[in-house]
């Protein structure tokens, strides 16, 4: 831990502007997302390396478990007081997380409290807390005991290992809950009055961190300053790891430039200032379309915001994000509605339909969604079989139904040589269709004409539209050649 405190805030320089930054976001599509952060942690890790230090940076998406890193992400550093995040978790998981010991602990994170660090440093496990904590959540190349027993100072870590702790524990009830409170909750100075907001909170918007600084090197010749926590409310793990530069004030200012370099502008995400926009459900049945989801933006949380349809580029429909969505506010930590389900009428044919949102504040100009689908909402059918059973009749028998009204029963027209001889219910039970195109109803139809003109004939069965004035009248379902035999005058 230190040898004197600081009590000032340095200011690193050489900050890249955000006007550049702003541009860079604008253009950072999702799949360049990769690319934007690890050239962040290279600039960072380079920044140091300018300033005479050794350092490594390692990022890791909780949410995606995509990990990014530059440096010698996977050598080890001495912890300094980062080791007080496993001592912490080491508690809550054997359970001894109460009374005195939990106060003591509370102090330890939020303050970097180094004596309640070596009171509570035996009971978590001492020497082998890394170790133990590497093996129960199965983190490899999380980092080793001090050289010198009981010298907790002396733990190390590597930075690769320490952000997948990070996500493990995040996930863990037993200690993300307590833990991540904690650090959250870090105090601007330690309790020995040492600035402990340099590095992640010089940079970031949202924050909870475990901070470390002193010269617990083997050698005693160095200096070593950590900046480790979640940024991005808690979505991100990051660990910046330094070591070499001059105790204090020099230190502390690599610390503030890298984390500027990682976070430009105030998060690891390059579109953390875009509008989001999701289709939860996206279907049409004949010619109705409907779209439901949801959309918002973190720089206004508690705003709602207005979505658009296009059909082939065309506006076609206006929708505020009005209706709630409470687990959305819960996990993205939202206040206020920002569902939409709109309903749209669209005609038959290829289509594309986009749905865009504006962008608030900063960020790029709006988000878009875009679905290609083949509308159709003429009747559904087919002409089965058509008899003769008497001579003057004929039989026709098959199904229909309307997409757009499936629960419906749905009529035919029949044709006799192209003139219509008459429109008939489809009302009969057809549960195979039923089960086969998934709707309900009654869409068959059995329908017997008397009184047919004796001869050749051809016949012609439509099914009717009783939906979307959109789609077409009649559908042709089937045409056949029927030879009709004259009706028996008697004896």
């Amino acid at each position: 831990m230190p040898f004197s405190p600081l009590h000032r805030r340095v200011t690193g320089a050489a900050a890249i502007t955000l006007t550049v930054l702003g541009t860079a976001i604008v253009l950072a599509a999702p799949a360049e997302a990769t690319a934007f952060i690890t050239g962040n942690a290279r600039r960072a890790v380079s920044y140091a390396e300018h300033r005479g230090e050794t350092a490594a940076v390692a990022v890791l998406d909780t949410r995606t478990g995509r990990f990014y890193g530059a440096g010698p992400y996977h050598a080890e550093f001495a912890t300094e007081s980062v080791v007080k995040v496993f001592i912490a978790t080491r508690l809550l998981l054997t359970g001894r997380m109460h009374g005195s010991v939990e106060r003591t602990a509370y102090k330890m994170i939020t303050q970097s409290d180094d004596a309640s660090a070596s009171a509570l440093y035996g009971l978590s496990g001492g020497d082998r807390v890394v170790p133990l904590l590497a093996r129960h959540y199965h983190v490899k190349h999380l980092g080793s005991p001090p050289s010198r027993g009981g010298w907790w100072g002396n733990t190390h870590v590597t930075a690769g290992g320490l952000v997948h702790f990070y996500a493990k524990v995040k996930r863990d009830h037993r200690v993300g809950p307590w833990l991540i409170h904690a650090m959250r909750h870090a105090t601007v100075h330690g309790s020995d009055g040492t600035y402990q907001y340099f590095g992640i909170p010089a940079a970031a918007s949202s924050f909870a961190i475990k901070q470390g600084w002193g010269a617990d090197s083997n050698c005693f010749c160095t200096s070593v300053f950590n900046s480790t926590g979640y940024v991005d409310h808690d979505r991100f793990a990051v660990a910046m790891l330094t070591s070499g530069g001059p105790y204090g004030q020099h230190a502390m200012v690599t610390l503030d430039g890298m984390a500027r370099r990682l976070m430009p502008a105030g998060h690891i995400d390059p579109a953390w200032h875009n509008p989001v926009l999701r289709l939860a459900l996206a279907t049409h049945h004949g010619n109705s379309v409907r779209l439901a989801g949801y959309a918002y933006d973190r720089d206004r949380p508690g705003t709602a915001l207005t979505v658009r349809v296009y059909t082939d580029g065309k506006l076609v429909l206006r929708a505020r994000t009005d209706r709630a969505r409470p687990n959305l506010n819960t996990i993205a930590r939202l206040r206020g509605p920002h569902g939409f389900n709109v309903h749209l009428a669209v005609p038959n044919g290829q289509h594309v339909i986009t749905v865009r949102t504006a962008n608030l504040g900063r960020g790029t100009s709006g988000r878009y969604v875009t679905r290609h689908w083949l509308i159709d909402g003429n009747a559904r059918g087919a002409l089965e079989s058509v008899t003769t059973p008497a001579a003057g009749n004929v039989q026709f028998r098959g199904w229909t139904f309307d997409p757009d009204q499936p629960a419906h029963s749905n009529s035919v027209q029949i044709r006799q040589d192209g003139a219509v001889i008459g429109t008939y219910p489809a009302d009969v039970a057809r549960p195979d269709i039923d089960s086969k195109y998934r709707i309900e109803g009654r869409h068959g139809f059995d329908v017997s004409v008397a009184n047919v003109t004796a001869g050749t004939h051809e016949f012609c069965v439509y099914g009717t539209n009783r939906g979307s004035a959109l789609a077409d009248p009649v559908v042709e379902l089937g045409c056949t050649t029927q030879a009709v035999q004259p009706a028996s005058s008697g004896p």
